[in-house]
């Protein structure tokens, strides 16, 4: 019998462990409460542990369910590290934001509001950023890989070390110096 103690004097005592053929494990655990002498509580739990099954775990599927935030608002919410992996964030307004180092791979962010939101090492592969506004956003050591920028709004951002491979970074509304040093390490394919 093994015992341990408690908060407020309640020790647990586990008095039997069944396994059965089906490999299913059955614990019949003993609360007694010693504090409240002269009568002693005891209260007997029995718990069945029931391992997952192949046939169970088939029907399960295990994707994540992509997060809708469409139209709704996330003003300076510090949302680091977050997998937002193929989200619906259109329109959204994620001004001031601290997104450092997310997952937005796939994710919809038309004419989403990023203005002044931190970006730096995110995921935006293959992302639609068609018409979002990024206006001095921080976008450094970010990957925008195959990512749609049509009419999007890139003035005032720092992002000349993030990559931009097959992105349409041509295509968006950038500061100047911006655009001779993109054009330099990813040049327009002709």
């Amino acid at each position: 019998m093994m015992k341990m103690m408690l908060k407020s004097g309640i020790f647990p005592s586990i008095l039997t462990v069944f396994e059965n053929r089906a490999g299913l494990i059955t614990l019949k655990i003993c609360l007694k409460r010693i504090d409240s002498w002269p009568s002693l509580t005891r209260v007997v739990h029995t718990l069945t542990h029931v391992p997952p099954s192949e046939e169970l775990m088939s029907d399960q599927d295990d994707s994540p369910v992509p997060i809708d935030w469409s139209f709704q608002s996330k003003i300076d919410q510090d949302l680091r590290d977050s997998d937002l992996q193929n989200a619906n964030l259109r329109r959204a307004i994620l001004d001031g934001s601290n997104l450092k180092g997310s997952n937005l791979s796939g994710a919809d962010l038309r004419n989403a509001s990023l203005v002044g939101t931190d970006l730096m090492k995110c995921a935006l592969d293959g992302a639609d950023l068609r018409g979002a506004r990024l206006t001095k956003a921080k976008l450094n050591l970010s990957n925008f890989q195959d990512a749609k920028l049509d009419g999007a709004d890139l003035r005032g951002v720092r992002g000349r070390y993030a990559i931009w491979r097959r992105a349409n970074w041509w295509d968006a509304k950038m500061n100047d110096d911006l655009r001779k040093a993109l054009s330099k390490k990813w040049p327009k394919p002709e």
